[in-house]
């Protein structure tokens, strides 16, 4: 049983979230590009069960938040700045961050814009240096077809919100990807492009916040070489292999304990018990 779709206005937009558990110990999670918060269905189920509060939340042009016309909207710098609206929102001075791909991009420019919020990152494939050719072979025709052939992509869009589905599922994954307005996710793709997706490289290794990052092989958007470079660059990191980007998705139960076991050590941490400290230690 999915919990209700909850929203809070960030500006004149809407971002959406939900819970799933209790507790004072909390970790919000943010989906891969452009997907819903249900990418993360089974892990938040797994996570809530093991006695974590768990946020999963879909910034603008995801899931069902808001897709408001303006490629500013879409940068990383705004996604942050969204992920500290939802956490002041919740009450939560700090919590643990879970980001996939995109989401991953996210969850580390927070913790550069606002590390003293942060107790932890675990990383899931992030969008790094090593996938910039593939990245950009495959945004320009999207960016193409969003802006030239938005027609065609429609009625692309129109179609799968009309196939059956069994939600969560990969197929429901990718059928709600194509449903988004074209023109609406060719301008979110042109914000995270110039606002530029990447979190630089000295700016990474200001992180101080623990960190578990996940990655897997053969995998051209998410090469595994950027996530054991994102582990060692990060000062408190370390790195776990999965065995592909469904893992999670599908059966993430060889996986949970490694993570729920991280998130447990980030909230117990005395290093990390004070914000203050955090935002000291990144200014050495």
């Amino acid at each position: 049983m999915e919990p209700p779709t909850r929203s809070l206005r960030v500006g004149t937009d809407r971002i959406t979230y939900d819970e799933r558990g209790q507790g004072d110990r909390a970790v919000v999670l943010v989906p891969g590009l452009f997907m819903p918060r249900r990418m993360h269905q089974r892990l938040a189920d797994a996570l809530a069960a093991n006695g974590l509060r768990v946020v999963s939340m879909e910034p603008l042009g995801f899931g069902e938040a808001d897709r408001p016309a303006g490629y500013w909207h879409y940068t990383m710098a705004a996604y942050a700045r969204q992920v500290i609206a939802l956490l002041d929102e919740l009450g939560l001075e700090r919590t643990v961050l879970l980001g996939t791909s995109a989401g991953a991009n996210i969850a580390l420019a927070t913790a550069v814009r606002a590390p003293e919020r942060v107790r932890g990152l675990v990383i899931e494939s992030p969008v790094l240096e090593h996938a910039m050719p593939t990245c950009a072979a495959l945004a320009v025709p999207g960016l193409l077809l969003g802006t030239y052939g938005a027609p065609i992509a429609r009625g692309a869009g129109a179609l799968a919100r009309r196939v059956p589905r069994t939600r969560g599922s990969i197929p429901d994954l990718v059928l709600s990807w194509l449903a988004h307005d074209p023109r609406r996710s060719a301008e979110a793709l042109q914000g995270i492009i110039s606002g530029g997706v990447l979190v630089p490289r000295d700016e990474r290794r200001t992180i101080s916040a623990r960190t578990l990052v996940i990655g897997h092989r053969f995998d051209p958007v998410h090469p595994i070489a950027d996530d054991r470079g994102l582990a060692a660059d990060v000062r408190r990191g370390r790195f776990v292999p999965a065995r592909s980007i469904l893992e999670l998705r599908r059966a993430p139960e060889r996986l949970v304990p490694a993570i729920t076991g991280f998130i447990a050590d980030c909230w117990d941490d005395p290093a990390t018990n004070s914000p203050a400290a955090s935002a000291a230690s990144v200014s050495r």
